[in-house]
């Protein structure tokens, strides 16, 4: 496939002003084209390669000057983005991240918790399980991608929609950063998933903690620059 080569010396975008909540910020990401790097053209993006997201630690600024909780909110979506990059569910993968691109949808990839363990019931699994610490839980719908260990198989990756019966939010203790980055709890009660869904295995695994680790180096390099006169 053909990747167009992004501009990395190109200008970082420039916000406007604050968005008032989670929500707000995340689209307002998506009009300013944040997520474009790295992803093919044919998928929403500007092309390129998956380190062109780094080149310009003057676009990690202008993501933190949006908020105080504006880097969590990019870093959640751009996880599920990277982590449906590396999936092996091509059909997922080309439905879903045009729209995690522009934050028509938005997203959280959790790399920190305990892996879901889904017992056979039927043609799919039953899920149960608890994660803290999620931003991007929007009230118009989103898409979490979570580990899992599926019976009789490795363990790996899944995608599972806020709109599937017994998957619960709720705001956690941290009020302000519900407010900041819609983050909080997901509770799941016997969700039911299904093999469509499923995104890989191990390789995931290795990247998106890799991703992590340079967003944060990204978004730490980004707080050491000059600053603007």
């Amino acid at each position: 496939m053909s990747l167009a080569t992004p501009n990395t010396s190109a200008a970082p975008p420039v916000a406007a002003d604050h968005p008032a909540n989670g929500a707000d910020l995340l689209r307002q990401m998506g009009r300013m084209g944040l997520f474009k790097p790295g992803v093919p053209v044919a998928l929403g993006g500007d092309g390129g390669q998956h380190g062109d997201l780094y080149a310009n630690a003057e676009t990690a600024r202008a993501i933190a000057a949006l908020g105080p909780y504006a880097p969590q909110v990019f870093k959640a979506q751009r996880l599920t983005i990277e982590a449906l990059l590396q999936s092996q569910n091509v059909a997922l993968r080309e439905f879903i991240v045009p729209e995690l691109v522009l934050a028509h949808r938005a997203s959280a990839a959790v790399i920190g918790g305990s892996a879901l363990i889904g017992q056979l019931v039927g043609n799919g699994w039953q899920l149960n399980g608890r994660f803290n610490g999620v931003a991007n839980l929007v009230w118009s719908g989103f898409s979490l991608v979570v580990p899992a260990q599926l019976e009789d198989n490795s363990p790996g990756w899944l995608m599972l929609r806020s709109e599937e019966d017994g998957l619960y939010t709720t705001p956690g203790e941290d009020k302000a950063a519900w407010r900041g980055a819609t983050m909080g709890v997901v509770t799941l009660k016997q969700v039911f998933f299904r093999r469509d869904e499923w995104l890989g295995t191990d390789a995931i695994t290795t990247h998106l903690h890799a991703a992590a680790a340079e967003l944060d180096r990204w978004f730490a390099a980004a707080q050491e620059l000059p600053q603007h006169p």
